[in-house]
């Protein structure tokens, strides 16, 4: 086996096919400017594939992303990856990992813990509340500030790096199909929340944006399920364990779990 570093002639073809929406994810970097990328050979074929790079979203850790073809795994070429790609990483790794899966025990096995967990939640919006007292269509000037606040408040465990509200209406603001912001009796954004369309249903993703606004994000969340339920659209959300107002506001949908993924990283 040998590991060398990403030619411009290399080829992910004999990994075949992403198998997952998390893989395919994973390769965008893979052999970008952006990144340092490693690869694993055997007999001159490549067999496996890892990289790492910086995000100014989160720049206390570099985001690593692993991968060596079904065939080639228990070989000792995902290890020999990701000592590569810690060798050269001037800050802790992080990556994701999809809960119960290889990597997540691949992960483990090599000491990245988990420190936050996310889950995609079906709720359930037939007996969804009376309209709800929200502000259904605020400014983008407004809810960018305040998805920023909320990204903020919900990402302690992984610090925001100097990120404007303006990024924040390219990245989260722009693709949403509709917008609600849960104000208190100054007029200031207590919760604000998007959804996105994804096909069936309608993806839920926002919370406070201080924590303990737990009323608020319950109010946000009854808004979510009544469009949903008007739009004739199943309703999704994205709850991160640190997101505990939204956790807590979903309980009352009867959540049922569709998807788990692990943020993991080096000690």
């Amino acid at each position: 086996m040998t590991v060398r570093q990403w030619r411009t002639r290399d080829s992910l073809d004999p990994l075949g096919p992403p198998p997952t929406w998390l893989e395919a994810q994973g390769r965008e970097q893979i052999g970008s400017a952006a990144a340092f990328t490693v690869v694993a050979g055997r007999n001159g074929d490549l067999v496996g594939v890892g990289c790492a790079y910086a995000s100014r979203w989160h720049p206390r850790r570099l985001w690593s992303y692993v991968e060596v073809a079904p065939e080639h795994r228990r070989n000792a070429h995902g290890t020999a990856l990701l000592q590569a790609l810690r060798r050269r990483a001037e800050r802790p790794l992080r990556g994701k990992v999809t809960a119960g899966s290889a990597g997540a025990a691949f992960a483990r096995a090599r000491s990245l813990r988990s420190i936050q967990c996310c889950r995609t939640l079906a709720l359930a919006t037939a007996n969804t509340p009376k309209r709800p007292d929200v502000d259904a269509d605020p400014s983008v000037h407004v809810a960018a500030a305040a998805f920023r606040a909320f990204y903020a408040t919900t990402h302690h465990w992984d610090p925001l790096g100097d990120i404007g509200p303006d990024e924040f209406v390219a990245s989260h603001l722009a693709d949403a199909v509709a917008r609600f912001a849960v104000r208190g009796d100054d007029g200031d954004v207590l919760a604000i929340g998007c959804l996105y369309d994804e096909g069936d249903a309608l993806l839920l993703s926002g919370g406070p944006t201080r924590p303990g606004e737990h009323a608020a994000t319950e109010t946000l969340v009854a808004a979510a399920a009544r469009f949903a339920a008007r739009a004739g659209r199943e309703l999704t959300a994205e709850v991160d364990d640190a997101n505990e107002s939204l956790a807590r506001a979903t309980q009352h949908y009867a959540p049922v779990v569709l998807d788990e993924t692990h943020i993991v990283a080096d000690s």
